[in-house]
């Protein structure tokens, strides 16, 4: 059944482990309010896999806002590690052109699948009412988590040639929501680009 627009789009804004497709964005990217709910769509097997480590990326959107990220989740993808770069609020679950590149994408908007070249596996995506296409990061975890740092966009000299190790301390280590951004709250009005 049809929700009214308004909660279609918060049902957007905080809806689990679906990112949006961004070819836009040259990094992934979440806000730290949408975390939990990122980890608690994930299955179990990949919430175990899932690790964190420092990501100091400052982020520009499209409504010309910065935000500047402190740490990324780190999410094995087939042979990479996917950083996900958290910023503080709400924006929405991006999902890098950067990313689709390293597993060899290809995009087919009319059957509504991506073929991850890399390790030959067709995805399906969603379509929004928005026109926005959504993939489950379910469908793009690997739990068997390789030894290669393999980053599917670089964040600085220091964390490009980052082992697997030191991004190891666990997710629920991660500090909690009050803790990762100030008493400031920060709005990004529209899905922006980084």
């Amino acid at each position: 059944e049809m929700s009214p627009a308004g909660e279609q789009l918060a049902m957007f804004a905080t809806y689990s482990c679906m990112g949006v497709v961004d070819l836009g964005a040259t990094k992934t990217v979440i806000g730290s309010n949408l975390v939990k709910g990122l980890l608690d769509g994930l299955s179990p097997e990949a919430r175990k896999s899932v690790q964190r480590c420092p990501c100091k990326i400052t982020f520009r959107f499209g409504n010309q806002g910065t935000l500047q990220s402190e740490h990324a989740l780190v999410v094995p993808v087939h042979g990479l590690l996917l950083k996900i770069a958290v910023v503080p609020g709400s924006t929405p679950f991006l999902l890098s052109n950067t990313l689709l590149r390293a597993i060899g994408a290809v995009i087919d908007t009319s059957k509504k699948t991506i073929f991850a070249a890399k390790f030959g596996k067709t995805i399906p995506i969603q379509l929004t009412e928005k026109g926005l296409f959504l993939l489950d990061l379910n469908d793009l975890v690997d739990t068997t988590v390789s030894k290669h740092a393999a980053e599917t966009h670089q964040v600085s000299e220091e964390t490009k040639t980052m082992s697997v190790q030191s991004c190891s301390k666990p997710v629920s280590s991660l500090p909690s929501r009050a803790n990762l951004h100030n008493a400031t709250t920060h709005h990004v009005t529209q899905i922006g680009r980084a």
